[in-house]
Order: structure tokens, then C-alpha cells, then sequence
């Protein structure tokens, strides 16, 4: 099921025992094009922003604009403290998966780690977790984790430019993810004038080159094809007819 990375960060995140906050964020990967953490503005009551990972979220409701997560607030208040001006270091991460008990994402092939799928730490136990955590050997950062840092801000990058195969067309405007893998699957694309402007959707495997300093992305399709592309709105109206109970 595809959601739009603007809804995801308009919902209230939500602990077993109480609200945590809001999520204003996304953090993905630039290696598998997966979301890897939710940025949560606690209101205060728990300092800076906080990341959470799709790991720990045991459920939407998308009705209400909850996303529930399977940790309490005290468990939320007593994580590794990440500091979110600066780029977050594989050093970072490692010390997050450490505390939670569960394998880094990085570690394993696939899209997430058998054991850090999303869904399966909802289904743990606290005091199961806690004894996972004391008997899993704590994860080893890279030698240059300082220095290697693979994620990026959904926030950050929109606006970036679209260059196709024959030339820049539009601009990034945000993710379509995948709600049970959280794999980005489409890059939302504005083009046109602004009064006229239209969302299409590239999939992620026409993604080539990103140019991070410079803000563009490179796509493997021409400008007509990325024209003639299916619309966000489109692909938003057939979810719905899917997922309504009359189909």
C-alpha cells in the first residue's frame, strides 16, 4: 500500500502508554532507498526531536492520523540521544540498534534485517526485548562511522532539480513508500509552470544519479517520458477504489 511522504509527517506519534509527538520527518537511506527512521518533535517534554524507526511502529490509523508505536514514553526518554544538526554517523545508529536490542539495517542484504523487520518488534514483549538486548553482542561500528553518514532528509531534498536523459524537467517534491516495507517506491516529480504544475510519479528504479551538493537528480527516462507518467493523483484514486469494500 502506498502512502505519501506528506501524510506520513502529519501524524501524531503515539507510545503504548501516551503521546510521544508529531512526526515532521523522514530520514532515508541513499543506498536502498528505504526509510529508515521518522523524525518526532516531542513538544518539549522530552528536548529535541527524536528518531524512531519504522522497526518499533506497530500500526496506523490513518482515520484518526496515528501512528502507534510499540514502545512506552520512558523507553523513548532513556534512548541514545542523536544530535540531528549534523549529518547521523553509522557510529550513531549503531549505538540506537544497540540500545533497542536489534539488528542494524545495514547488516543484512535484504531491505531490513530478518530480526529488525517492521512489525516484528511490536510483537516483542517488553522484558523480551530487554533480554534480547543483554544477549545480542552489541553491534560494531565501521572504522570510519564518524565520517560515513548514508542518510538524508525527505525535507531537505525536496525542491532538488529533475535532470532527464535530455535535460531538467521539474522538481523533486517528495516519496510514494511502500506502508509495510517502507521502501520508497515512486519519486513524486513536479513539472510545468507553477499555475499549471503536475505531480507524476518516477519509479525509484528509473532513480540514477543524486548530486547532493548541487541538489539534482538524475533520471534514466526522457522529459516525455517522465510527462506522460502516471499521475500521483491517479495512482491515489486507484488505491482508494481498491481499498474500498465495495471492490
Amino acid at each position: 500500500m502506498l502512502r505519501r511522504a506528506d501524510d506520513i509527517t502529519h501524524l501524531r506519534a503515539v507510545g503504548v502508554d501516551g503521546d510521544i509527538g508529531r512526526v515532521r520527518d523522514l530520514y532515508f537511506d541513499d543506498d536502498r532507498w528505504v526509510v529508515r527512521y521518522l523524525v518526532v518533535g516531542t513538544g518539549g517534554w522530552l528536548g529535541p526531536d527524536v528518531l524512531l524507526s519504522p522497526v518499533m511502529v506497530s500500526g496506523v490509523d490513518w482515520a484518526r492520523h496515528r501512528l502507534r508505536f510499540a514502545l512506552t514514553r520512558d523507553e523513548v526518554a532513556r534512548g541514545p540521544s542523536i544530535n540531528l544538526v549534523r549529518p547521523v554517523s553509522r557510529r550513531d545508529e549503531t549505538r540506537y540498534y544497540a540500545y533497542f536490542g536489534f539488528a542494524p539495517y545495514w547488516t543484512d542484504t535484504g531491505i531490513w534485517p530478518q530480526a529488525a523487520a517492521p512489525g516484528i518488534f511490536a510483537d516483542e514483549a517488553a522484558a523480551t526485548r530487554a533480554r534480547a538486548a543483554a544477549s545480542l553482542a552489541p553491534p560494531r561500528a565501521p572504522a570510519d562511522a564518524e565520517a560515513e553518514a548514508h542518510l538524508h532528509s525527505a525535507r531537505a531534498v525536496t525542491g532538488y532539480d529533475i535532470a532527464a536523459a535530455d535535460g531538467r524537467i521539474g522538481h523533486f517534491h517528495g516519496f510514494l513508500v511502500d506502508e509495510d516495507s517502507w521502501a520508497i517506491r515512486y519519486l513524486e516529480v513536479t513539472t510545468g509552470h507553477w499555475i499549471g504544475r503536475t505531480a507524476v510519479a518516477v519509479a525509484r528504479e528509473a532513480l540514477g544519479h543524486v548530486d547532493w551538493p548541487e541538489r539534482v537528480v538524475t533520471v534514466g527516462l526522457t522529459r516525455h517520458e517522465i510527462e506522460t507518467g502516471p499521475r500521483v493523483d491517479r495512482l491515489e484514486r486507484e488505491q482508494e477504489r481498491r481499498e474500498s469494500p465495495l471492490h
